[in-house]
């Protein structure tokens, strides 16, 4: 993938999402492969593969705009670096130099909270999350 340029978006919160719906030992299964599933993203960021933050919104158990965070969450705890992590979810270079860009501060994964949303380098709303 990394020779080829290919991208990976690895969208483990829609595995997450269903334990609501599982029992505990199904749920426990889950965690696992979710874990599994981190240490790959790592090594895949390690490699080189070019990672993109997806959610499965719109699926079961998937909540618009908060998954976006939660998947972030997970890109961290896989061991990703900041610029790793906003690089996969916000930050690809012909973006901003179209003027396509997010306002956040270093927490912002923690808070959930994204502080201005820029689109042609005009801020198209002042704060997503309150």
């Amino acid at each position: 993938m990394a020779e080829k340029g290919v991208a990976w978006t690895p969208t483990a919160i829609a595995l997450l999402s269903l334990k609501a719906f599982l029992s505990p030992k199904e749920q426990t299964r889950v965690d696992r492969i979710v874990d599994h599933h981190l240490e790959n993203v790592h090594y895949a960021a390690f490699i080189g593969v070019k990672l993109q933050v997806g959610t499965d919104s719109g699926s079961k158990g998937v909540r618009p705009g908060e998954s976006f965070f939660k998947e972030l969450q997970l890109f961290r705890k896989a061991g990703l670096s900041l610029e790793q992590i906003l690089s996969a979810g916000c930050l690809d270079p012909t973006e901003i130099e179209q003027g396509n860009y997010l306002l956040v501060e270093n927490n912002f994964i923690k808070t959930e909270k994204v502080e201005a949303v820029f689109f042609n380098g005009v801020q198209v709303q002042k704060e997503l999350r309150e």
